[in-house]
């Protein structure tokens, strides 16, 4: 009877034409596909160490499948989890490679440049170049707050400290000869004064007098970056021939401001440690 009515069924289209070897036949590749899926990582290929290597220690350049090895695992004999060298490697590679693809940088190195926030430009302030012979000379700028130049030098920035409007200030952009770069700003803050120790300088003779400064920035802007900016009463000439004291337009000294505060390229001072 139910041979009889399973006929009727399909004679009439409530059961799909179905036969138990066909049904055996389903079971035989799904258990099959099973078996391949465990035994895929087993035939990966083996990666040397050097695989993920790129030019940067802190990103990779290619990124292979996980094998088995690369999974977490357990220890049976302790509740607490461990991970594998192979799989915190190939998950640090993974996300410094996201990083890289996002264009994220990577971090910069650390360093002691002084960058403010914000620097105050009253108006009518005058802008001064200076040129060092030594960096050591600028570095006990730094740590002793005062600076002296030549004769000629100091008789000029007297001057122009002496003359400024109420509220003004005069701004120093500091570089050393030769060095291709101006690394730092200091705002003068007195006249030329006798009782100063010019002695850490080594040459009571020729820094007989000084005057009083304070530093505002200090980092690297390198020359290729001020190029640009023109002295018209220096003949035209970039700012980075400019000689001791030479005065630089309020337009110009204000661009180059913005460099030292917002500049990120290659950010250092001569306060970093193996500074050159």
């Amino acid at each position: 009877m139910m041979e009889e009515a399973w006929e009727r069924n399909v004679a009439s289209g409530f059961v799909p034409v179905r036969t138990i070897s066909d049904s055996l036949k389903e079971l035989e590749g799904f258990i099959t596909s099973i078996h391949s899926a465990a035994e895929g990582n087993a035939g990966l290929p083996q990666r040397s160490p050097d695989e993920y290597s790129g030019g940067d220690n802190n990103y990779t350049t290619q990124v292979a499948p996980l094998r088995q090895a690369d999974y977490q695992y357990f220890d049976e004999m302790s509740e607490y989890q461990h991970v594998s060298p192979n799989a915190i490697n190939t998950y640090t590679g993974r996300v410094s490679m996201a990083l890289k693809q996002k264009g994220r940088k990577p971090l910069a190195k650390k360093t002691s440049a002084i960058i403010p926030p914000w620097i105050d430009v009253p108006e009518h302030s005058r802008f001064f170049v200076i040129k060092s012979s030594s960096l050591e000379n600028v570095k006990k700028s730094f740590y002793n707050g005062i600076w002296s130049s030549t004769y000629f030098g100091n008789k000029r920035l007297s001057e122009a400290y002496f003359n400024l409007p109420k509220g003004s200030k005069i701004f120093l952009f500091f570089s050393v000869n030769a060095s291709g770069r101006f690394c730092g700003v200091a705002e003068m803050i007195s006249g030329l004064e006798s009782g100063l120790d010019t002695s850490i300088w080594g040459n009571n003779e020729k820094y007989d007098t000084a005057f009083k400064v304070r530093w505002i920035v200090v980092r690297d802007v390198q020359n290729r970056l001020l190029k640009q900016f023109l002295i018209p009463s220096n003949d035209m000439k970039p700012v980075t021939n400019s000689r001791d004291t030479q005065e630089i337009p309020p337009a110009i000294c204000k661009s180059i401001l913005k460099l030292f505060k917002y500049d990120q390229t290659n950010v250092q001072s001569f306060l970093d440690h193996g500074y050159t």
